[in-house]
């Protein structure tokens, strides 16, 4: 491993040329927090530069990158001993610190602007090795591990995937098992917890600009308004139970038997990017491939469509592209269908991006 964020907030390595030793600071507007190598890192993508956000020899094996709304701030999860805790990392990049726990797992970690605090999820045992009850709880804490107003809630046997709403005095949080559940809303002033929604989403979901939620469920890509309670299905596929889905014919040309997941807005919030793959037995396309729908006009455009691994597709800052990744690489295409995938930043990439589109001059 590369001890690359020991004296520098920004240790850029410029289309990851090996070493440490540039220091130009992130200036693009699109930014996507990601494993690197095993390494966390953000990826300036307009400049194709890629920032370790924090290294050091022992840290294990991190996983979940997630990036602040403002581009700056980072946090993971990672495998911190061989007894199999899992602990929150988080803080400015290139400044990362270890966030005290009791608890012995972490998953999905959101940190909050200027990076002091921090949004996630604790499951499985504490330190003394019992279950922990319920099994899913949020916790809001700040570096230190601090309880907040909102810390620990627990309204639900399980609750997953904790989102920060725009003013960050909201979280948002499926309430529900592994195979989905209806949207909480959580005071991150009072800690008061109440439904925002009826029906089911499944984890991961995300929250736009205005904090409308869109989300995936088995076939139907969902949107939720918190402000209103208004929901509505923005897309769906063909279910097992429609005439043109033969179970006996594994075919997905025509959209059957595809699971929405992933699902990204657009900066303007009228588009939704996701990846969608098969769930037939039989079928050969199990690898996901990418579609944006644009809402209201519930128009459907198809971005790849072939047997390639492509996964966690995000719109860039202008809304123009789309970045995912395909293998291990990180590739774009148009967002409006007009040109094929290119490679963008080849090689060593992990399977989940996070993006933050911050405002330049």
């Amino acid at each position: 491993m590369r001890n690359c964020a020991a004296s520098v907030s920004f240790v850029v390595v410029a289309l990851i040329a090996a070493g440490c030793d540039s220091q130009v600071e992130l200036t693009g507007p699109t930014r996507i927090a990601t494993l690197h190598d095993g390494e966390p890192v953000v990826v300036d993508v307009e400049n194709q530069r890629v920032a370790v956000a924090w290294s050091e020899e022992s840290h294990g094996v991190p996983t979940q990158v997630q990036i602040g709304r403002d581009g700056k701030t980072v946090a993971f999860c990672v495998h911190r001993d061989k007894n199999g805790g899992i602990v929150p990392m988080a803080g400015p990049i290139g400044e990362m610190q270890q966030v005290p726990s009791k608890a012995t797992r972490c998953m999905e970690p959101r940190p909050f602007k200027q990076g002091l605090r921090l949004l996630w999820t604790q499951y499985g045992r504490d330190e003394l090795g019992a279950p922990l009850q319920p099994e899913h709880v949020v916790r809001f804490t700040d570096l230190r591990g601090n309880s907040l107003p909102g810390d620990a809630n627990a309204g639900a046997s399980q609750i997953w995937s904790p989102r920060i709403s725009r003013d960050e005095k909201w979280a948002f949080a499926i309430f529900g098992d592994s195979s989905g559940g209806p949207i909480w809303r959580i005071s991150l002033d009072s800690g008061q917890a109440s439904p925002a929604g009826k029906e089911k989403i499944r984890t991961p979901f995300d929250v736009d600009s205005s904090d409308r939620i869109v989300g995936g469920y088995v076939n139907e890509l969902r949107t939720l308004d918190p402000a209103t309670g208004a929901e509505a299905v923005a897309f769906s596929f063909p279910s097992y139970g429609s005439p043109n889905c033969d179970i006996n014919k594994p075919d997905t040309k025509s959209g059957c038997f595809l699971r929405v997941e992933q699902p990204r807005w657009s900066p303007d919030g009228r588009r939704v990017v996701f990846y969608a793959r098969s769930t037939h037995p039989k079928s050969s396309d199990t690898d996901g491939d990418i579609f944006v729908v644009t809402l209201g006009a519930k128009s459907l455009l198809r971005i790849t469509d072939d047997n390639l691994w492509d996964r966690s597709p995000v719109f860039s800052a202008d809304g123009s592209w789309i970045f995912w990744v395909r293998g291990r690489d990180l590739v774009r295409a148009p967002a409006d269908g007009s040109g094929p995938p290119e490679v963008w930043i080849a090689g060593g990439f992990g399977n989940q991006l996070d993006v933050a589109w911050v405002a330049t001059d």
